[in-house]
């Protein structure tokens, strides 16, 4: 059955959310990947406060509570967004809040975790919240066909919502496609020429693995290159790289959305301006290209290995 909704509310995806918790062990499995931890659900809540200082720690939006099989509890504290911008010091009273609900429901530990569309947690980089799963990868399993249309739609909403065009950063992106198709055709670098946004300051390229990308994120100055659902993962993807020899330097792995990520900070000299000319910047964009050369070759070494297998993702 198709379901056509007039609009989405944060409300909305909160009681998808809940739902599809309740229904689909892949939904569970996401987030306790995320938190690497391994537990069945005992309790769900919505909008919890804590009542002796509601007015000043405002409330949590869906609080999961797990039990481990050695019978601990643990809790996951979900911050969902759609378009809403942070407010101030939100984490910080989710941190508040949590203490307080630890002590009372006898729990020995406590993750809190940034849910929104993919746009949303590409624009906010604050690395308060360090842990994020993104709408549409809870999409992709919910069971519910209901709920799948309040995910895609919560996206499109924010998407259609963003539409500004930035004259400048879309200037920029346009030099950039066409120096990188000039000199660096070797590079998996599909981006076409579109108006671009005031956000639009990443840059990603494919490797000769498929579903595992390279990607430039300028508000966090990093080259990351990301292995795809493979949150949690992050011993067995460094056994594959130690297995095949792989020098990881000074890089080093990070988790993020339903993702990990072997990241390389670069130095905040080589930070691109998006709104300058590219021409003034073509150095430090190829100090950038050299990192991801560098990340390729990485990839292209297990590629050719039958560690390729370990991720279940083929060849592209």
């Amino acid at each position: 059955m198709d379901f056509e909704l007039a609009y989405i509310a944060e409300r909305d995806t909160d009681f998808a959310l809940m739902r599809e918790i309740n229904l689909s062990s892949e939904v569970q499995q996401l987030f306790l990947e995320k938190v690497n931890e391994k537990g069945s659900l005992l309790k769900v809540l919505h909008s919890l406060v804590e009542e002796e200082q509601a007015g000043k720690l405002g409330e949590s939006d869906v609080v999961l509570v797990f039990e481990r099989p050695n019978e601990t509890r643990f809790a996951i504290f979900v911050e969902d967004k759609i378009a809403a911008s942070p407010q101030p010091e939100q984490r910080e009273r989710y941190e508040l809040r949590a203490v307080k609900f630890v002590e009372k429901m006898k729990l020995d530990r406590h993750y809190v975790v940034l849910f929104a569309p993919q746009e949303y947690l590409n624009r906010e980089p604050s690395r308060k919240y360090d842990l994020r799963i993104s709408h549409e990868s809870v999409a992709d399993l919910c069971i519910d066909e209901l709920d799948k249309q309040v995910f895609i739609d919560s996206c499109k909403a924010k998407q259609s919502a963003k539409k500004r065009i930035d004259l400048q950063i879309t200037g920029f992106w346009n030099e950039t496609i066409d120096y990188i198709g000039e000199h660096h055709k070797d590079l998996l670098f599909k981006s076409k020429k579109v108006d671009r946004g005031p956000n639009s300051k990443w840059l990603e390229f494919g490797t000769s693995i498929k579903s595992i990308k390279i990607i430039y994120k300028n508000d966090q100055n990093v080259v990351d290159l990301t292995f795809n659902r493979m949150a949690g993962k992050r011993s067995d993807v460094i056994a594959v790289f130690e297995e095949m020899h792989v020098d990881l330097g000074d890089r080093y792995f990070f988790d993020t959305s339903a993702s990990l990520a072997l990241r390389k900070d670069l130095h905040r000299d080589l930070q691109i301006d998006f709104r300058k000319t590219f021409e003034s910047q073509k150095g430090k964009m190829e100090s950038i290209i050299d990192e991801v050369y560098k990340m390729a070759e990485m990839i292209k070494k297990i590629g050719n290995s039958k560690c390729c297998a370990y991720f279940d993702i083929g060849n592209s």
